[in-house]
């Protein structure tokens, strides 16, 4: 019995980890505080794609995820966070991360565009110790003070795991990022 339930589980793994659903691209749908986690394909890739309609102009949105000094603090596994040059719309920024008993890190360059209908923050790897890291925020107002938040990543630990695996995990922990800055605004 318990084999089976083993097998299950990871079948179940396998699946959350490969197979992909079309993009959110609006809040239709979400409910106030909901978070929604997505697989999705993008140029033949797999991400992991976070989704919320969050109760907070976007204005206070950007400020807490575009606050790379304390990003440590809404987000899963970062233990360090420093900024190597410092910048608005674009910056580099070293992250240290912590996978079970290894120790990880990545080297981003970060840009960001501050319009009236949307803010995008968009980073890639040029340095680190994991084999792949790029991704994006972004933000569009929504009506009623509300913003629409999709957090997205394409990250490979380089950790001896199955892809398929680390993106179920992913799937499974990523969500809580957006619940986190929700409540950092209502601190």
């Amino acid at each position: 019995v318990l084999f089976a339930g083993c097998l299950g589980i990871a079948g179940w793994l396998c699946y959350r980890g490969t197979h992909t659903v079309p993009e959110r691209t609006d809040a239709e749908g979400l409910a106030p505080g909901q978070v929604e986690a997505r697989l999705i394909e993008r140029e033949g890739q797999p991400w992991v794609q976070i989704s919320s309609r969050i109760d907070a102009p976007i204005a206070q949105v950007w400020k807490v995820v575009h606050d790379h000094e304390r990003m440590t603090e809404f987000m899963p596994r970062m233990a360090k966070l420093r900024i190597l040059e410092p910048g608005e719309e674009h910056r580099r920024v070293r992250i240290d991360f912590r996978f079970l008993f290894l120790d990880q890190h990545t080297q981003i360059d970060v840009t960001c565009e501050v319009l009236p209908d949307r803010r995008v923050e968009e980073w890639s790897q040029f340095e680190g110790s994991l084999t792949r890291n790029h991704g994006r925020w972004l933000l569009v107002p929504i009506g009623d003070g509300a913003t629409f938040a999709r957090y997205e990543v394409d990250v490979d630990s380089g950790l001896p795991v199955p892809g398929w695996l680390e993106r179920a995990l992913m799937l499974e922990a990523l969500p809580v990022v957006l619940t986190r800055v929700k409540e950092r605004i209502d601190r």
